[in-house]
């Protein structure tokens, strides 16, 4: 009798372990993690269990802190601001190096944020990862961030946590929503959202699926949302307090977590992966430039192509690169001027400078570009402005530099490539270079190369 039941148990056991096996996730499957991913989700729990049973206790003093906002109190003090100084006073030699401070409350108007569970409640936080890791700091009102986002962020904290959305779980690969992308309209205030949600592109015939229903759910959420605050009139909404959450437009980009990709957005992964749910497809941004080009471009942004996330500040840079190339032109004899703009992103820089040169040749890998600057390019100018789809060492390899009077580039943090610096030092170099950094780190590494070449 026994011996039959220890083997009926065996049996049980076996029928078990092939249901846990066979609920394992395929690639391309949700919840799917590589070799790599599940060896990190285990050193995650290890320093995790490590943690509880040393006693060690985060504070939110120390550890919880909004990294954004580290320097607001004395951004000249923060050490990017020092090392610039520090280098540019050793090569200017007898110039000072001058620093211009903008705001420093509500000015960003971009903000790229991580959606994971809370732990105590698992439910949706929205926040910035503490430097060097996956732990999210919860930001519902951050200094530095422009009014909107912070209205837009308490906003949907609130949707996601009313209808059970489920935020994204690095450890597991399971949940929904993993961040959350806004932009903001200067002029108008309104908020452009993206959720990035952790799915492949769902068949608009197929509704079973439950991160359909909580995606659908959630959208007509914010949008009925957004839409209230329109029809809203009268004492009663005039009279509400603080600033109402303004919806410009809704998006939702397709990231399955099986991707071993740290990027937020996938420019790789085709049209189908973003979905325009409701609003205009673009942003519509100008640089006040005053008197120096009273109708500068109307500048498009969508969600996925790079936008500044301090357009006050950066309309600065951009009066600085005028004033320079003003002042190259006129020493010209040679009336015919062309301009090369690598990184270019939607021609941010290049468009507001077209007017002082003969030609203009943008270009930048992303392939959602080229839509935007032509769009701006055909308000503003005409026939003397071209893009091309096509990261730097590939321009300068197909011999972009050899027509190239003026060359602008605004590269993003790694800095220039090595091609592209030995191009720009070689045989067709320019006659001016204007270089915009956004790492001073690569900056300086560049100048260092660039001028033990002769510039």
């Amino acid at each position: 009798m026994n011996g039959r039941n220890e083997e009926a148990g065996k049996k049980s056991a076996r029928k078990r372990s092939s249901r846990v096996k066979s609920k394992v996730p395929k690639p391309g499957e949700q919840g799917y993690l590589t070799a790599t991913q599940l060896r990190n989700a285990r050193k995650r729990r290890a320093k995790k269990e490590k943690r509880k049973h040393s006693g060690a206790v985060q504070t939110s003093a120390t550890n919880d802190v909004d990294p954004s906002c580290k320097f607001l109190k004395n951004p000249m003090g923060a050490p990017v601001v020092q090392q610039a100084k520090a280098f540019f006073n050793r090569v200017l030699l007898e110039r000072k190096f001058p620093v211009h401070m903008g705001a420093t409350n509500g000015w960003r108007t971009v903000a790229k944020l991580a959606v994971r569970p809370d732990p105590d409640t698992n439910q949706v936080s929205i926040g910035l990862f503490a430097p060097g890791s996956h732990r999210l700091i919860p930001v519902p009102n951050c200094k530095a961030h422009h009014p909107s986002i912070n209205i837009a962020v308490g906003t949907l904290l609130r949707l996601c946590r009313e209808l059970g959305v489920m935020p994204f779980d690095d450890e597991t690969g399971s949940g929904h929503l993993r961040h959350v992308a806004i932009n903001v309209e200067r002029d108008t205030g309104k908020a452009q959202i993206t959720l990035v949600w952790n799915s492949e592109p769902y068949p608009d015939n197929e509704n079973g699926e439950e991160g359909k229903q909580s995606l659908d759910l959630l959208t007509k959420a914010i949008v009925a949302k957004g839409q209230s605050r329109k029809r809203r009139r009268g004492k009663a909404h005039q009279a509400e307090k603080g600033t109402p959450f303004l919806l410009h437009s809704l998006w939702v980009h397709f990231n399955s977590s099986w991707k071993h990709d740290n990027a937020i957005f996938s420019h790789t992964a085709g049209p189908n992966c973003w979905k325009l749910v409701s609003g205009e497809r673009y942003i519509r941004e100008q640089l006040k430039l005053d008197n120096d080009l009273p109708n500068p471009p109307m500048l498009c942004f969508p969600p996925n192509v790079f936008r500044q996330a301090n357009l006050d500040q950066f309309t600065g840079i951009v009066r600085a690169i005028r004033r320079r190339v003003k002042t190259f032109t006129k020493l010209q004899t040679n009336k015919q001027i062309n301009c090369l703009e690598l990184y270019g992103g939607v021609g941010t820089i290049g468009l507001n400078v077209a007017d002082l040169v003969s030609s203009l040749t943008s270009s930048d890998e992303n392939p959602y570009n080229k839509e935007c600057f032509d769009l701006s390019a055909a308000s503003h100018i005409r026939g003397k402005a071209s893009y091309v789809s096509k990261n730097a060492t590939s321009m300068v390899n197909s011999g972009a530099l050899k027509n190239a009077d003026v060359v602008i580039v605004d590269p993003p943090r790694k800095g220039l490539e090595p091609e592209v610096v030995q191009a720009l030092a070689g045989e067709h170099r320019p006659k001016l270079l204007v270089y915009v950094s956004c790492g001073f780190r690569a900056f300086q590494r560049d100048c260092e190369s660039l001028s033990s070449s002769r510039w």
